[in-house]
């Protein structure tokens, strides 16, 4: 038993020896290569790095560029040349970045200057509307004023010129003389004592209008042609009467000359419908006698003619 174990021990023991003395020598071998390249390392970190020289000219030529040393610069710190783009493809930094000898204080003044004109610029621009505004506002002043003073204003009748005191029972809301027709018209939309004879009048006559229009239009199997006539004489003569009247009363005011003129027209109308009005009267009316229709109708007419001629 004690042979065999010392014969396994002592086989053994050569084994380790053979295997740590060549770890031992793996190790040294490593330490010496990492020995060698530590300085090498170091060298490449301290020593510059050399470039080869620049491309001869003529490879810049056929790149339309002058020389090779104007589009490589090498820094003084690194001993490194790298490419330069020219100023055409790469925008000036110059101008963007303030360098370390500009002037602080010029820069400043430069930047005061121009902040100092744009600031007199504002101030002129809002000055400039300031005064149009005001420009404006006073203009717009001046026309309130000017229609405020072409206005009129509704008199008592002791105001009145005497040509246009007709009705002493009215003492107020009466228009002075208007000495255009553009405000005797502008007049219809005011109230005053004439309000109601124009307006009533006016709707009259359009009403009027409009009846003729729907009655003439009706075909003739409805409506005789002989029936016909006889109505658009009634439907014309009140169109005319009421005209006239609602012209009277709406121009009456201008001058003496104007309404005395139009009373003649307002009166003539009145005479007119009366004629008219007689019309369907002495058609319907004698309808089976024909010469006591023709009779009256002529007396009616030169009734008529001669009240239009005295008025």
């Amino acid at each position: 038993m004690d042979l065999s174990s010392n014969a396994t021990t002592s086989s053994a023991a050569p084994t380790c020896a053979v295997t740590s003395s060549a770890t031992t020598s793996n190790v040294a071998s490593a330490s010496a290569v990492a020995s060698t390249a530590v300085p090498t390392f170091s060298a490449l970190l301290n020593d510059p790095v050399e470039f080869p020289e620049p491309l001869p000219p003529e490879i810049f030529e056929e790149l339309s560029l002058s020389d090779s040393s104007e589009y490589m610069d090498v820094e003084e710190e690194t001993n490194l040349r790298k490419r330069l783009f020219p100023s055409a493809v790469l925008p000036d930094e110059s101008s963007l970045v303030p360098s370390e000898s500009d002037d602080f204080g010029s820069l400043y003044m430069s930047l005061h200057n121009r902040a100092a004109e744009q600031t007199a610029r504002a101030a002129k621009q809002a000055e400039h509307l300031v005064r149009k505004v005001l420009e404006d506002v006073e203009n717009a002043e001046q026309l309130v004023r000017k229609i405020w003073g072409g206005a009129w204003k509704v008199c008592h009748f002791s105001s009145l010129p005497e040509w246009l005191q007709d009705n002493d029972f009215l003492h107020k809301g009466h228009r002075p003389p208007l000495r255009s027709f553009s405000a005797c018209f502008r007049s219809i939309f005011r109230i005053h004592t004439e309000t109601g004879n124009i307006w009533t009048h006016l709707l009259g006559c359009l009403l009027f209008v409009g009846i003729a229009v729907y009655f003439l239009s009706r075909p003739s199997d409805m409506i005789p042609w002989e029936e016909k006539a006889v109505f658009a004489t009634f439907f014309a003569s009140a169109i005319i009467c009421l005209g006239m009247s609602s012209m009277f009363h709406t121009v009456s005011c201008h001058s003496e000359h104007v309404g005395k003129l139009f009373s003649k027209l307002d009166y003539c109308g009145i005479a007119v419908l009366i004629i008219g009005s007689f019309v369907p009267w002495l058609y319907y009316g004698f309808y089976c006698d024909y010469q006591p229709k023709v009779f009256y109708f002529v007396l009616v007419s030169v009734l008529g003619a001669a009240s239009i001629i005295v008025s």
